[in-house]
């Protein structure tokens, strides 16, 4: 079901007002500009490592709009993966601007205007072995599976400088990001391979030819924000320093991880039907699916950015 046109709305006046509320906040600490308070402005890149919190789908279907979807051949309904935190970070570049102000000696609040690709590259080999009685046979899948959102992120974060001579900080706060565009990979390749007359083992099994082999390629960037919520929202924390190299210029590595508190989906809900059609053999089952790509609607963005960038104190 998709919004409706109030639901947009009060979507779209929430948003501005965040903005309007960092804009706020930030021109009233400039506006306190007492005698050695700085303010500093910067440039920087780096990289940034992401994935999804709870992203594994009840039903690991990939279907990419709600429809029937026919299960040929197979009793296997579902994609078999397991996804893991870590294995399946996607990786991508950040570049952005940043502005610093000290509002105490030893307490700033930083913004900045990042652009930043998120998402998930999970790559599973899935295998089903049957060797407890004849015929023996085993299944392997290799699964890839990759979401690529590329964001405007708006980092507001409060540092507290926590050594004596002002240069290693931590930071919190919270971000807002809008969704530029969007690319979905999905990419399958199985076999199946059978002994028919003699064997006690996994190894006999494994050796044999393959029986058959089959494959699935979806590429996808025609989504583009569609099925993926245009705004982003959540907490950040992280840690950093800045080293003075000269009277006003200084160098500034920043470490900033981002845990979301929206669900990505903005069509489904991880719905799920099972049906029986006819055809010429009888009927055939089908499946009635809605989730994000495969893995779950109520799946979060989560990054790590790591980054390096040069600046100038007005």
């Amino acid at each position: 079901m998709e919004p409706s046109n109030s639901t947009n709305c009060t979507l779209y006046m929430r948003n501005i007002y965040l903005i309007g509320l960092y804009l706020f906040v930030f021109n009233g600490l400039f506006a306190q500009t007492n005698e050695g308070r700085k303010t500093l402005l910067s440039v920087h890149a780096g990289v940034g490592a992401a994935n999804f919190i709870n992203a594994e789908a009840p039903h690991k279907l990939i279907s990419p709009s709600y429809n029937y979807v026919l299960i040929p051949f197979s009793v296997y309904d579902e994609w078999q993966y397991e996804p893991r935190f870590l294995k399946d970070m996607r990786y991508d570049f950040v570049v952005g601007l940043g502005i610093e102000h000290y509002f105490k000696p030893t307490w700033s609040l930083s913004l900045s205007l990042n652009y930043e690709g998120k998402g998930i590259a999970l790559d599973n080999v899935y295998e089903e072995v049957h060797t407890d009685a004849e015929p023996m046979w085993m299944m392997q899948e290799h699964h890839t599976m990759e979401v690529s959102n590329h964001y405007l992120v708006l980092p507001m974060a409060v540092r507290k400088y926590i050594t004596a001579d002002n240069r290693f900080y931590v930071q919190g706060g919270a971000y807002l990001a809008y969704l530029l565009n969007n690319r979905v990979d999905i990419d399958m390749e199985g076999a199946v391979r059978s002994n028919f007359l003699t064997g006690d083992d996994y190894q006999y099994v494994q050796d044999q030819p393959i029986d058959a082999s089959y494959a699935m390629v979806v590429n996808e960037d025609y989504f583009v924000n569609e099925q993926t919520q245009q705004w982003d929202y959540g907490l950040v924390a992280g840690a950093g320093f800045n080293q003075a190299l000269s009277s006003r210029l200084f160098l500034n590595v920043d470490l900033l991880l981002s845990f979301g508190l929206r669900s990505l989906d903005a069509v489904y809900n991880n719905d799920y039907k099972t049906t029986m059609s006819p055809s010429l053999n009888g009927y055939k089952k089908g499946i009635q699916s809605g989730n994000y790509y495969g893995f779950n609607s109520s799946a979060k963005n989560f990054s790590a950015v790591l980054t390096v960038g040069l600046g100038w104190q007005l």
